[in-house]
């Protein structure tokens, strides 16, 4: 979760988690947008304001647009089955799936059972 906006190579990595999972098995990814919204909520309230990790942990310019991770998926050799956004309820003090993919989103990728 929250993994591949932090690896020199994302299409590495998603080739790998590709050639890692069974056929018929799933792939789960979570990632951070390249939106100006996740700049804001994302980066800078999460690191220096809420404080939910180190500051300096993101890189903006590293976060994947659900184009580009869609397209990275794909060209591995799965086929993407469903993405969501992620927002945070601060009342309920938990995440919630959303309509909204400007901040976090997950993407839901299968490996075809044949090749």
């Amino acid at each position: 979760s929250e993994v591949i906006e932090h690896v020199a190579d994302p299409a590495l990595f998603a080739a790998s988690l590709a050639s890692l999972v069974r056929p018929g098995g799933v792939v789960f990814v979570t990632t951070l947008n390249r939106t100006m919204k996740s700049l804001l909520f994302g980066k800078f309230a999460a690191e220096y304001v809420l404080r939910w990790v180190p500051a300096g942990t993101h890189d903006w310019r590293q976060f994947l647009t659900p184009k580009e991770l869609g397209a990275l998926l794909s060209e591995s050799g799965l086929v993407l089955a469903e993405k969501t956004g992620i927002r945070f309820d601060p009342l309920g003090d938990s995440f919630e799936r959303s309509s909204d993919l400007g901040i976090n989103y997950a993407m839901l990728a299968i490996r075809p059972e044949s090749a």
